[in-house]
């Protein structure tokens, strides 16, 4: 769903741009650009930026070698070079090639005709577009979510969300280190995940904040699967696994993934809120229709166990 790097050729002031180096990067995801100077410093850089900058300012970033560079850059999660070129330089060294293709950076050529301004507003634009689409996309995901709280049904929301996410989804409840599944959605090819849960591990994924995520590595099938906690009483945890089995997890499905979580504590709160009115209102019945007995109990119950009625 986000802005690539491969799409960045759609836009008309780099159409004429070539990708010398890092192709392998070219679905990075882009969430910024940065106009760089000399005197930036690389520890402030934004996560997911396309980063524009001339080779006479590459060369004063570069402590010791362009490997060290790109490797600092791609820590920072840079998502594509664009290098401007000045009118003296005919190609771009190679050592800061070999280095991108290395580090699957994409290296853009700017030709020294090229004008930075109109690509930075070009890109932003671009960008602001991607970002409305995303929300329009996310209002539309939680107005679904939403609509779906009205029946209740669990199953119609994890159908939903696995239908999103293209991969199978499963309630599951954690007691005692054993995991059972509660429910799954309805194209899954089994009805079980057959998980050690001791030998679950923690996976980073960039950008995703994956505090309170519990990661199992692989099933049987060897697809990894994604435990995410939904409900956490004393005795027995819920949880919301994704079997990664059709495609792996984008960044972009974690917040569809943490909105049907929401939708789905507010269902199960429903469900609890409902048995509990069910409840009372059975109890306030038997209170009001039980039989009124005056009864007395004799002084010396407590030892003999009788009571006398009168």
């Amino acid at each position: 769903m986000a802005l690539t790097v491969k799409a960045l050729r759609d836009i008309p002031s780099l159409a004429s741009t070539q990708v010398l180096a890092g192709a392998a990067g070219l679905a990075n995801p882009i969430e910024n650009i940065v106009l760089a100077t000399s005197q930036m410093s690389l520890q402030r850089l934004p996560v997911h930026e396309v980063l524009t900058i001339s080779l006479t300012n590459l060369y004063q970033l570069m402590t010791t070698s362009f490997d060290h560079l790109i490797e600092k850059l791609v820590q920072k999660r840079c998502s594509a070079l664009l290098v401007h070129r000045d009118q003296f330089t005919a190609v771009l060294p190679d050592p800061l090639l070999a280095a991108c293709d290395q580090q699957a950076l994409p290296l853009i050529d700017l030709p020294a005709a090229a004008d930075e301004r109109d690509i930075f507003v070009d890109i932003t634009q671009a960008l602001y577009v991607e970002k409305k689409r995303q929300l329009d996309y996310y209002n539309q995901i939680n107005r679904h979510f939403a609509s779906l709280t009205q029946s209740n049904s669990r199953q119609s929301l994890i159908d939903t969300l696995a239908g999103l996410i293209h991969n199978p989804v499963f309630l599951c409840q954690l007691t005692e280190h054993q995991i059972r599944t509660t429910l799954h959605s309805a194209t899954v090819p089994v009805s079980t995940l057959d998980l050690d849960w001791d030998q679950r591990t923690s996976l980073s994924l960039p950008g995703v904040n994956g505090q309170g995520y519990s990661w199992s590595p692989t099933d049987e099938r060897g697809a990894a699967v994604i435990a995410l906690p939904v409900f956490e009483p004393a005795t027995s945890t819920l949880y919301l696994a994704i079997q990664a089995q059709n495609q792996a997890l984008q960044e972009s499905d974690f917040p569809t993934i943490e909105s049907a979580i929401n939708f789905l504590q507010l269902i199960i709160s429903q469900q609890a809120a409902s048995h509990q009115n069910r409840q009372a209102y059975t109890n306030d019945l038997i209170d009001d229709w039980s039989p009124v007995v005056d009864c007395k109990i004799n002084p010396n119950a407590v030892r003999t166990k009788k009571i006398s009625f009168l």
